[in-house]
């Protein structure tokens, strides 16, 4: 519990406390609210805690600690954060997170997989190289019958099917890539500022 040790006249907060200070540790907690009777005249240890967070614009502004407010009816100190605007390094982070966002989601798009000709594919760095090595098997030899493990198990594909699912591939990647260079453009002109954005320009 976070104690504040409170000049009474005043009404502002001295220090911050992790618990009761050591020598005041087994006094009556009623008798620590104004220490006059230890000869520490206008001095009081209240019990203090976190308000609520306001509202503010985490792509502006950082919560940062602000003055407590002692209420002295209340016998208690409330604990605040207040908006302040970013500076240059911290709107630099804060950009840099969406950025790696962007990439996460698009990583997450990218390998989810997806369905061609009614062929579940997976799509994971794996299975995107043995795919383009069974289409470009396919440009060269026609006639191929492809063993093709999908999502689902083992599926034989014709040389016509399996470019197709490789062409697919090829485009879904490159699909979510450009997705991504859209998004951090969008990012760093300002006009993408949260991670709810970056989701929403990928779905």
């Amino acid at each position: 519990m976070t104690i504040a040790k409170v000049d009474l006249a005043e009404e502002r907060v001295i220090a911050l406390f992790d618990d009761i200070p050591e020598p005041f540790r087994h006094v009556p907690a009623e008798n620590l609210l104004d220490m006059g009777w230890a000869g520490m005249s206008g001095i009081g240890y209240f019990p203090a805690y976190q308000a609520p967070d306001p509202a503010f614009d985490p792509a502006a502004e950082v919560l940062a600690p602000a003055d407590p407010i002692v209420d002295l009816a209340g016998k208690q100190v409330a604990l605040i954060r207040a908006p302040r605007a970013m500076t240059i390094e911290e709107a630099a982070a804060y950009r840099s997170g969406l950025r790696a966002h962007a990439a996460d989601v698009r990583w997450r798009k990218e390998t989810g997989g997806i369905t061609v000709a009614g062929v579940t594919v997976l799509t994971d760095r794996d299975s995107q190289a043995m795919i383009n090595g069974a289409g470009a098997l396919c440009d060269k030899v026609p006639a191929t019958i492809v063993r093709f493990k999908a999502a689902t198990g083992f599926v034989d594909l014709d040389a016509a099917t399996m470019t197709a699912i490789a062409i697919a591939v090829g485009q879904h990647v490159q699909s979510v890539f450009a997705t991504e260079a859209e998004v951090v453009a969008a990012i760093d002109a300002g006009t993408i500022t949260t991670r709810a954005q970056v989701e929403v320009a990928f779905s």
